[in-house]
């Protein structure tokens, strides 16, 4: 078999499992739409992806032999190199992608490897190597795709990225897609805080689903010391009972005098208007913040306070 038509086959298998490709992905990514000649799809909800050239096939299709037949090592150089051009990477990833795919199809049938590495973990790996290149793939064939165990490996890929993934979160945030919003946030707040992810945490508690601002309240919440009085101030603005459990059980993290009597005065308003379950959930957070093992009433959290932090 020729390599332009081993490429053409993967290629093939790749897109006719990725679901459907929003229109909205060649706004942001104009370099990958298929001109008209290509056939792109006169139902602008789908994407349709440019194909590379003969050059840039013979290119891909000589990297999928070095990564089938040869080593890590090997790959990783004509892996780094397609990287710099995003036609490239995007097919790249995208086969890299059906293998992982494919690997953990064949693990949910004979189940979990017993011994070393599972298949999927390789591609997978080298999928993360590519950084920003990669996310163009990431997004259009596996956050938008129908399929739940799609969307888990992309959110799995984002995690693992880590800043590499932030160009991504323009797109997802601006997304029509509630789905992907909520998704995207819940990834981003679960990275290792950095301050690169705080502009876009910060996008996330303005956005009008109830969901999407509780995720990005946890993530400034792990941000560090530095948050507590932009947490403070969503406790006393937020008005989603949702949102306002996710504000104060992220303040555990804080263990200034502001920040305990905030969450009294929470505790008290909660008490005053019949919302026990809340009143609890304050109260445990202030166990958390002070190391307490004993329940207070408001009273007594005060108390704790002017015992704790000396008058301050």
């Amino acid at each position: 078999m020729s390599r332009i038509p081993l490429l053409l086959f993967l290629l093939a298998a790749c897109a006719s499992s990725s679901g459907r490709e929003r229109h909205a992905s060649a706004k942001r990514w104009p370099e990958l739409a298929a001109p008209a000649e290509q056939g792109a799809a006169e139902d602008l909800t789908i994407f349709a992806a440019r194909r590379p050239d003969a050059e840039q096939a013979a290119e891909l299709d000589q990297a999928i032999r070095v990564y089938v037949e040869e080593g890590d090592e090997a790959f990783a150089r004509d892996r780094d190199r397609l990287a710099g051009n995003p036609v490239t990477a995007f097919w790249l990833a995208r086969t890299l992608g059906l293998f992982a795919v494919e690997a953990l199809s064949r693990s949910s049938q004979v189940g979990l490897q017993l011994a070393g590495e599972p298949a999927w973990a390789r591609p997978v790996r080298h999928i993360v190597a590519m950084g920003e290149a990669a996310v163009p793939f990431v997004i259009i064939d596996l956050l938008e795709h129908g399929l739940p165990d799609r969307r888990d490996l992309g959110e799995q890929i984002l995690a693992d990225m880590g800043s590499e993934s932030l160009p991504a979160w323009d797109f997802i945030l601006e997304s029509g897609d509630l789905r992907m919003r909520r998704l995207g946030m819940s990834i981003l707040a679960e990275m290792q805080p950095a301050a690169a992810s705080l502009p876009y945490l910060e996008k996330g508690t303005g956005d009008a689903d109830f969901g999407v601002r509780a995720s990005a309240f946890r993530g400034l919440g792990r941000a560090g010391e530095h948050m507590a009085p932009r947490m403070r101030a969503a406790l006393d603005s937020e008005q989603d009972p949702f949102v306002l459990r996710a504000i104060v059980q992220s303040m555990s993290n804080f263990k200034d005098a502001a920040s305990a009597e905030a969450l009294v005065v929470y505790m008290d308003r909660a008490l005053r208007a019949g919302d026990i379950e809340e009143a609890r959930n304050a109260d445990r957070v202030l166990r958390e913040m002070s190391g307490e093992t004993g329940s207070r009433d408001p009273a007594g959290w005060r108390a704790w306070i002017r015992g704790a932090f000396d008058g301050s």
